[in-house]
């Protein structure tokens, strides 16, 4: 009977406890599941590598824990491909039973899953696609995003390239896909809207190895080339660019992607001089010294864009999950959360979201150049603290800029409305 009543009172507790709203012990124990999706197979799988990796990297510093709940990060292959892309989030969501999603490097990808993540109500952090819908006309209270919209920072370089060095003619190349389409457009209207011209657009498939085609057609009256080009497609580009006597010639610019840290193992001097945009961490600043210390340590070699967009969605998305004590089963705690993150002093200046869940951030213009320890990529110009309207309200951008993909192939004819 002494045993009965022990274990009756222990009952009666148990529900005390539930009655008071008090939380279940085993619930919080259990570990917060994030899905990860990016290409881990073909030609983005380095890309998409460093994305995972430096998502490894942050929760390496914090022990793979948040306010005393492990993180298990389940990893699945994109292939690049939208409708891998969907299979895997549904995979992740209605089998391994995630409560949050993060990655995605393509915008495509991007595209393809946003209304099943969006009718599921499962967080995404996108930590590298700038698909430009998502974060506008296409938005959705459960998609954040750590790196860029594809039309965020374009804008100023298309001004910088303008006003500070005094280019004109401008001659688009890209892929042609969505990240393609929006990449250059976005460049274009800002070149345009600063009182520059587009003499010429090229978008090419995914998986060029051959450019000649376009480099022979290539307009000699240009003084500038924004090229979209990502990892050993980009290192294709530059060098027939090169070889082709454009170098010297024209102006090549670009994203960060065109010319980061393994492009520029690459192509050596023939990227020198290339100027772009992209996440880039302040190299002085204590916080981004000690992450790529860190990063190259474990990995091997230097951290790049992809990588830093990504290690910057790891630390708001635990940033959040510590504001809600580890309660990610308070969903909307936990975006308010989000929402209402700011980060003041990081090595990539000061993070913040807008009230369309896009991060706001410094737009750094760079450019690629080699002093005594070899290929680096340095800072020339910040535009501080700016979202993805440009010079823009929301309202103002909705009504007055021109959606860049159906703009494909027509910027020559543009004219900014007034």
């Amino acid at each position: 009977m002494h045993y009965k009543r022990i274990l009756v009172l222990g009952l009666m507790a148990i529900c005390a406890f539930k009655l008071l709203g008090i939380a279940d012990v085993s619930a919080q124990a259990k570990p917060i599941k994030i899905g990860f999706i990016a290409p881990f197979t073909g030609q983005f799988a380095g890309m998409g590598g460093d994305m995972r990796d430096t998502w490894l990297l942050y929760l390496d510093k914090i022990g793979h824990k948040v306010s005393g709940r492990n993180i298990e990060l389940i990893l699945e292959d994109t292939q690049m491909k939208p409708d891998v892309g969907l299979t895997k989030v549904r995979k992740l969501i209605e089998k391994d039973k995630v409560d949050i999603l993060a990655g995605v490097f393509s915008s495509g990808v991007a595209y393809a899953i946003r209304d099943y993540v969006h009718r599921s109500k499962v967080p995404l952090m996108i930590c590298n696609a700038g698909a430009d819908d998502l974060t506008k006309e296409k938005r959705s209270p459960y998609i954040f995003r750590s790196s860029f919209a594809n039309t965020q920072d374009n804008p100023w370089l298309g001004e910088y390239l303008y006003h500070n060095l005094g280019l004109r003619k401008l001659v688009l190349m890209g892929q042609d896909y969505a990240a393609g389409w929006e990449w250059c457009g976005s460049l274009a209207f800002g070149f345009i809207n600063s009182g520059g011209q587009v003499v010429q657009e090229f978008y090419t498939a995914l998986g060029t190895s051959d450019f000649a085609p376009y480099l022979t057609a290539f307009n000699r009256d240009a003084d500038v080339v924004y090229g979209f080009y990502s990892g050993s497609e980009a290192v294709r580009f530059q060098t027939q660019f090169s070889e082709y006597g454009l170098k010297g010639k024209v102006t090549y610019t670009g994203g960060i992607n065109s010319f980061d840290n393994y492009v520029l193992s690459q192509v050596g001097d023939r990227a020198l001089g290339a100027i772009g945009q992209g996440v880039k961490g302040d190299s002085n600043h204590p916080d981004y010294k000690a992450y790529a210390k860190s990063f190259k340590e474990k990995f091997g070699h230097e951290p790049n864009t992809f990588g830093d967009a990504s290690y910057l969605g790891a630390q708001l998305t635990m940033e959040a999950l510590r504001k809600v004590n580890g309660n990610i089963e308070d969903k909307e705690g936990f975006l308010t959360a989000l929402r209402g993150i700011k980060l003041p002093d990081t090595g990539w200046g000061v993070l913040s979201f807008d009230e369309y869940q896009n991060v706001v951030h410094d737009v750094r213009i760079l450019k690629a150049v080699r002093d005594g320890q070899g290929y680096k990529i340095d800072i020339i110009h910040t535009y501080p603290q700016k979202n993805q309207f440009w010079r823009y309200t929301p309202e103002e951008w909705f009504k007055k800029v021109p959606n860049m993909m159906k703009m494909k192939g027509t910027w020559s004819e543009y004219r900014p409305q007034k």
